[in-house]
């Protein structure tokens, strides 16, 4: 055996070494992708989530938008939580009867609760700001001009429907 046949060798070996290290990691990352979104479809870890996260059936990650404009739809649900909870006599089971609130109209509007974090994080700037009309945010501004006497009449629950569960903004 030459020389030239003997060092061709180890160097195919790294070769095929190398090649198969990459079709684990692929087959690797395939199954883990494939795995969370079963995991997500049918709630496998739900023990591991925390309170209403695991009862919210929209799931879906998406980062926000980069102009923060709220959507008619993210406004509407926003406001008729808010009414629900406002609504809600205080008792012992306060609560639990606002995140069944919160849990039915989330899933009802296919809203995420990141979304909703969003939305509601939007919506208590203009509570507590006033808008101004050549902000970038325009667009939101006009909207949100139609419905803030109505959230300005719940906006006890801004102010004091905040857990960490669910509820309150980032």
């Amino acid at each position: 055996m030459s020389k030239a046949e003997g060092s061709r060798i180890p160097h195919a070996r790294w070769i095929v070494l190398i090649l198969a290290l990459v079709a684990v990691v692929y087959l690797g990352m395939v199954l883990w992708k494939l795995f969370n979104e079963a995991n997500m479809a049918f709630g496998l870890l739900g023990t591991e989530q925390q309170g209403i996260e695991r009862l919210i059936t929209a799931r879906e990650h998406t980062d926000p938008d980069v102009d923060t404009v709220l959507t008619p739809r993210q406004i509407s649900v926003l406001l008729d939580i808010a009414e629900d909870v406002s609504r809600l006599t205080p008792g012992a089971d306060l609560a639990q009867r606002t995140r069944q609130i919160l849990v039915q109209r989330l899933n009802a509007s296919s809203m995420t609760l990141a979304e909703y974090r969003r939305a509601r994080t939007r919506i208590e700037h203009f509570l507590i700001e006033k808008p101004r009309r050549n902000q970038p945010d325009s667009l939101t501004a006009d909207r949100m001009a139609v419905v803030l006497p109505r959230f300005k009449q719940v906006a006890r629950f801004f102010k004091e429907h905040q857990d960490s569960i669910g509820l309150a903004p980032f």
